[in-house]
């Protein structure tokens, strides 16, 4: 009897049947002793479950019985016994045999580990978010042709890249025992909500081609809103008069059409600084400013800004308002420019010279 390919350490059992087949009973039936990695199960014949009885047992003529025979492997190959039965078959003492034999294997044990978290969390809608997770084996054998398993992945999540172990992933077809490698997943949501996949690797485990080692994962796709800042005219202001002030609009839009932003000011940290300034000091400026601390999904208003040079000379700042898109802290900005000019100033003298050649004419006329 073939036990099969058994992964190290793993206890088999099979159960077999003793049949008295002759007219006279079967007395004083006792095993030869079987030798590791078999065993009678529980130690003692007929093994647990068994029903031939203690030994030295009787088999009545014309009756069967069962021995439970346990294979447990330790060391990976062949291991083959005699299942060896003697016995009185009423004039003397014969043994009844049966060859037995078994593989021990090593086998693979994938496991799939997040390097960080499983759960991306929430992300925006239309955005990528790569992650590595770990795949280690810690079985006693090589874990061989490691695949993805077919159709196991499917959108909103995939290998990055052109599939397993994805761009960065450093995992192959095969990952022997005691070592570990990479693969890269990327959570792309589409649309919001909450959803969940599965990472499913297959492999040959030694025994069976497919075995699996599998990871749930998990992501909220969240619409967020999308803010920017363009120029009615333009936000180049152009040579303006050295102590002149100018003031232009400028529109601030929500490109998302499902969410709102909040909390709109402008940035602290980004504040503007002279010669710009928001028209009247202070967000969202005087003099045409509509926008406040919202901005509806998608919704424009206005900010008024000014351009005072007070020297000649080219000026740039970055105009940049802050706002809450429903999912963190973001930033819309523009780049202004403008340029001090010094005003044409003209003057007139008298020609002194002229005066005094005129004076003496008219004295010698006298």
């Amino acid at each position: 009897y073939d036990y099969g390919n058994i992964a190290l350490t793993v206890a088999t059992d099979r159960t077999f049947t003793v049949t008295n087949s002759g007219p006279l009973n079967a007395t004083a039936v006792t095993p030869v002793a079987l030798a590791a990695p078999y065993a009678f199960k529980g130690g003692t014949f007929p093994g647990t479950g068994g029903t031939c009885g203690a030994s030295p047992a009787t088999i009545n003529s014309g009756a069967s019985c069962t021995i439970v025979v346990t294979f447990t492997p330790t060391i990976a190959g062949v291991a083959n016994a005699t299942l060896d039965l003697g016995y009185n078959n009423g004039f003397s003492g014969v043994n009844s045999t049966r060859a037995i034999t078994g593989t021990g294997v090593a086998l693979a044990v994938l496991a799939v580990t997040a390097d960080t978290n499983a759960n991306w969390g929430n992300r925006a809608v239309g955005s990528t978010n790569a992650q590595l997770f770990t795949v280690a084996n810690s079985g006693a054998g090589n874990a061989a042709t490691v695949i993805a398993q077919v159709g196991a992945l499917a959108a909103p999540y995939a290998f990055t890249g052109a599939g397993y172990p994805g761009t960065n992933g450093t995992c192959g077809a095969t990952i022997n025992t005691a070592t570990n490698c990479k693969i890269e997943l990327a959570y792309s949501p589409v649309a919001a909500g909450a959803s969940t996949d599965d990472v499913v690797l297959e492999y040959n485990n030694g025994i069976t081609a497919t075995a699996t080692a599998s990871l749930t994962l998990s992501g909220t796709g969240v619409n967020v809103s999308s803010l920017a800042i363009t120029a009615d005219s333009s936000a180049n202001w152009g040579n303006r008069a050295v102590n002149s002030n100018v003031s232009l609009l400028f529109t601030v839009t929500n490109s998302s059409g499902t969410t709102g932003a909040t909390g709109l000011i402008q940035q602290v940290a980004g504040a503007l600084a002279a010669p710009f300034s928001f028209t009247g000091g202070t967000y969202p400026g005087s003099g045409g400013g509509t926008c406040g601390a919202t901005l509806a999904a998608s919704g424009t208003c206005k900010i008024a800004l000014s351009f005072a040079p007070t020297v000649a000379g080219a000026a740039t700042d970055d105009v940049i308002l802050e706002y809450n898109n429903g999912l963190t802290t973001a930033t819309a900005t523009l780049t202004l420019n403008g340029t001090g000019v010094n005003r044409a100033l003209l003057a007139i003298t008298a020609d002194t010279n002229a005066n005094a050649e005129q004076e003496r004419l008219a004295s010698r006329n006298d």
